[in-house]
């Protein structure tokens, strides 16, 4: 089964099931309740999400209408950890973590304030908040933070990190 998440953190079902005799019936199951039912579906199945653990089930019946009972469906065709949530409010928290440090980052102020693990934390942030910007396609977001932390002093060029590459 192919399927991903979404920016508003919906999770996509790609795979159209292959019709036979019957309906096919999708469900999608949370703590043990139905979350979410689809019926003959043609086009993608998109489904708002919490975190937490989703079991799929791919039935074939002769009702569009079944009573599912979850205790009888058996063995889940595939399990789906989401954790697109608590991804999305760490990214904000980090992207604003390092607005602030890069508002404040000057060449002259930036090794006073850097400590290695504060330089490190703020690398690590960094990464994270740009890998989010790549994979969503914002490029030119992802520029200009990889310019602002370039031009920020000695970020990169202390004695410990000099090996990274990183501006000098």
């Amino acid at each position: 089964m192919n399927w991903h998440f979404n920016q508003n953190c919906e999770l996509v079902i790609d795979d159209i099931p292959t019709k036979g005799e019957g309906h096919i019936i999708e469900v999608l199951i949370k703590d043990g309740n139905v979350w979410a039912t689809a019926v003959d579906r043609e086009i993608p199945l998109t489904v708002k999400v919490d975190d937490g653990l989703y079991e799929y089930y791919q039935l074939n019946l002769n009702t569009t209408e079944p009573e599912i009972k979850v205790e009888e469906l058996g063995d889940p065709q595939d399990r789906i950890f989401s954790i697109c949530n608590l991804r999305k409010c760490t990214f904000a928290h980090e992207k604003q973590a390092i607005t602030e440090f890069l508002s404040t980052c000057t060449k002259r102020n930036c090794n006073k304030k850097s400590s290695q693990q504060s330089t490190r934390d703020i690398l690590l942030i960094s990464l994270f908040v740009l890998e989010h910007l790549i994979c969503e396609e914002k490029y030119n977001e992802a520029k200009r933070i990889v310019e602002q932390l370039g031009s920020c002093g000695n970020l990169c060029n202390t004695q410990t990190l000099k090996s990274c590459c990183c501006n000098g």
